[in-house]
């Protein structure tokens, strides 16, 4: 499959700075998509352990962390066939 990342910014509340609410907002996906791997777990699910792009991620999310100091990582990790 042909991956990439989605479109994501941040949407920071106006006003008092010190109690700014802050939230992610991603591209949306439509159709079904495939979570490679998600925020509930540090395991790849079962039904992804021989999956060639799963282990890449996990090994590209393990990399990104390591290689930054830990200031760095890709989480929830999904695609789709109809961004």
């Amino acid at each position: 499959p042909d991956l990439r990342f989605t479109e994501a910014g941040l949407a920071v509340e106006q006003g008092d700075s010190s109690h700014a609410k802050v939230c992610m907002i991603e591209e949306r996906m439509g159709g079904p998509f495939q979570k490679y791997i998600h925020n509930g777990s540090l395991r790849l699910p079962a039904s992804a352990q021989n999956d060639a792009i799963a282990l890449f991620l996990s090994f590209s999310q393990h990399a990104q962390y390591v290689l930054s100091n830990g200031q760095v990582f890709v989480s929830n990790y999904q695609c789709t066939f109809f961004l």
